[in-house]
């Protein structure tokens, strides 16, 4: 939406990005997009207050950009960062309505499986996402069967009655012409703040994950070209969810960006059922990179999951690069 926002209308538009690790995987992606990009990392900017306002001044005394997005930590209850954006920086720029982006095929699964959100500590986290939201975005509508999508809204008013609802896909732009219009002439209500037993909930949920950021150079033994590369990249992401699994732990989210002298690549792994998606920016053959991923997963210590990526990989860079 950003580039639709920059290159369409003409505005300046610049990003933060917050992440829970030091290494923010997003915000080089961002920037490899071309984007003024300032991240927050090592927590929730309701957190980082100070980090979150200095980026707020700097990038407005630097740039003077027409659009600040903010991307919060996935586990972030929007109320609370609104309050900390209101408290802080809300004299100093006009604030949007929040928008909570949802990945519509993962609630219409765990509806399926559970039965509702609310019953497990990952689906209460996103029903007060939900309840939280100004503007609710049914993303991947693409990935859905149209003669379900109404059943999903429909869970999702259940959890908000009012709410409203924005349909979209990044494959084929649907809903982003809409979204522009709502972010840059919409404009942000009061929240109410979260209750003291939604934070103990919150703090429960945070309890189970484990965020891990690992760094590689890798090198391939010859020249691979964009079709090996990718074939590395999706062998490399599956195989570490299967590790996962056998641990008894749970893929919340792995997000790899892989930094070349021909360009860059961006992949991301929710679930097998969803494959691994794949942005590549790599023009001509390519002898190695580096290899950034972020890995947030339920039920698994951080150091048993560093514990099994260096096996992966060596091993899926000599199945893959011939």
């Amino acid at each position: 939406m950003g580039g639709k926002i920059r290159s369409e209308l003409g505005k300046h538009v610049a990003i933060i990005v917050n992440d829970r690790t030091e290494i923010a995987v997003d915000g080089r992606t961002v920037k490899d997009l071309g984007f003024e990009v300032s991240e927050i990392a090592g927590g929730c900017v309701c957190i980082n207050v100070q980090d979150f306002t200095d980026s707020i001044s700097s990038i407005i005394e630097k740039l003077n950009p027409d659009v600040i997005f903010l991307e919060p930590i996935g586990i972030g209850l929007p109320s609370r960062v609104w309050a900390t954006i209101r408290k802080n920086v809300a004299g100093r720029v006009d604030l949007a309505p929040i928008v909570v982006l949802l990945d519509t095929r993962k609630i219409h699964e765990l509806y399926k499986k559970h039965g509702g959100l609310g019953l497990t500590l990952l689906g209460h986290l996103l029903s007060q996402q939900i309840k939280d939201a100004e503007i609710l975005v049914m993303n991947k509508v693409d990935l859905v069967p149209s003669n379900e999508l109404a059943t999903i809204s429909g869970y999702i008013r259940k959890i908000k009655p009012d709410s409203e609802i924005l349909m979209t896909s990044a494959e084929t732009g649907l809903g982003f012409d809409e979204l522009s219009r709502i972010v840059l002439n919409g404009s942000s209500k009061i929240l109410a703040p979260p209750t003291q037993e939604t934070l103990m909930k919150h703090a429960e949920v945070v309890s189970e994950m484990s965020w891990v950021t690992e760094q590689y150079e890798v090198k391939f033994e010859n020249q691979s070209d964009i079709l090996e590369v990718e074939r590395f990249v999706q062998e490399f992401l599956k195989e570490i969810r299967k590790e996962i699994v056998a641990r008894r732990g749970e893929t919340v989210h792995i997000k790899l960006h892989f930094k070349t002298d021909n360009g860059s690549l961006k992949a991301s792994l929710v679930d097998l059922s969803q494959g691994v998606k794949i942005t590549s920016r790599i023009s001509g053959s390519v002898r190695g990179g580096t290899l950034t991923v972020n890995f947030i997963v339920r039920k698994l210590k951080g150091e048993e999951l560093k514990s099994c990526v260096t096996g992966v990989l060596s091993r899926i860079i000599q199945s893959c690069i011939s």
